[in-house]
C-alpha cells in the first residue's frame, strides 16, 4: 500500500464518517485512540463501553463502521450484532469485531449473527502489530470500501 494510499484515509472524503467502537476494556481504547491520533485518521469516533449503550446508539444514529468486543457488560457483542442488523440505521453497517477468542466456534457465531470481518486482539506479535492492524481495519473500510448510495 502506498503513502497516497494511505493519505486517503486522512483526507476529507473520510473527514464525516461516523465510527461507533463498542469496547469495555479501557487498555484497547486507549490503544484504539493513539492509532486515530498518531496516524490522524480524520473521522468521527464514538466510544461506548456496554452493550445497552451500543445498542441505544444503533437505533437512533447512522455509522459508516462498527467495531465491536465481544464480552460486553449488559449486552454481549453477539445481541449488539443482531440489534445492529435489525435496525434501519445500520443494517448495512460493517461490523468488524474484535475478540481475543481464536475458537472456530466464536468465529462462527460471530458471522451468524452479522460480524463483517473478524480480527484478533491478542498482541502475540506486538504492539506495533496491533497499531497497523486497526490502522488497516479503518483504512479498508472508510477508503476502500463501497457503501451504498442510499438507504435501503
Amino acid at each position: 500500500m502506498s503513502y497516497a494510499d494511505y493519505r486517503l484515509l486522512e483526507s476529507s472524503t473520510s473527514h464525516n464518517r461516523r465510527v461507533l467502537v463498542i469496547e469495555d476494556d479501557q487498555d484497547t481504547v486507549d490503544l484504539m485512540r493513539r492509532v486515530l491520533e498518531r496516524r490522524e485518521v480524520r473521522c468521527q469516533c464514538e466510544f461506548v463501553d456496554n452493550g445497552a449503550k451500543a445498542m441505544f446508539k444503533v437505533q437512533n444514529a447512522h455509522f459508516d463502521l462498527i467495531l465491536v468486543d465481544l464480552g460486553l457488560p449488559i449486552a454481549s457483542g453477539y445481541e449488539v450484532m443482531q440489534a445492529i442488523r435489525k435496525s434501519d440505521h445500520n443494517r448495512f453497517t460493517p461490523i468488524v469485531v474484535l475478540t481475543e477468542s481464536t475458537h472456530e466456534r466464536t468465529a462462527i457465531e460471530c458471522y451468524k449473527s452479522g460480524a463483517s470481518s473478524l480480527i484478533s486482539k491478542r498482541m502475540e506479535y506486538g504492539i506495533q502489530d496491533f497499531y497497523d492492524t486497526i490502522y488497516s481495519i479503518f483504512y479498508y473500510w472508510l477508503s476502500k470500501n463501497e457503501f451504498p448510495k442510499t438507504e435501503y
